[in-house]
């Protein structure tokens, strides 16, 4: 009984469900190493689409610590984390400008086991 349960459970965070939601959890957005799915990345949030930029959030953080680290503080204080406004704020922030969130991917570094997210977005005319 107990074993059917933990097996459950398994299945339905390692089979994300992409959602448009920007106040729902997101499951897996940070995957375990032991995960074998995510070696590639897998879509979590949203839909690919064509003509929109792509950023690897441990990029962002090695292009910017201090804004990337001020940036996820202003998310936290504002949003829910592993939602996708908590995403659009850090990205709104971190760029400066607003963003329109359209896709999240995540996989884990194969090397380290270090989990990553992949933000698609576009910037907005104000």
């Amino acid at each position: 009984m107990v074993e059917d349960i933990f097996y459950e459970r398994m299945m339905r965070r390692s089979d994300p469900k992409p959602t448009y939601s920007m106040t729902t959890h997101i499951d897996n957005l940070s995957p375990h190493y032991t995960n074998e799915r995510f070696k590639k990345p897998q879509t979590v949030w949203g839909a690919e689409e064509k003509g929109i930029n792509y950023d690897y959030s441990d990029r962002l953080w090695q292009w910017n610590y201090d804004n990337a680290k001020a940036a996820a503080e202003l998310a936290n204080q504002n949003a829910t984390r592993n939602t996708a406004k908590w995403c659009t704020i850090f990205l709104e922030h971190y760029f400066g400008k607003p963003v329109q969130l359209r896709h999240i991917m995540a996989g884990f570094n194969i090397s380290n086991g270090y989990p990553y997210q992949i933000f698609g977005y576009r910037f907005v005319e104000a």
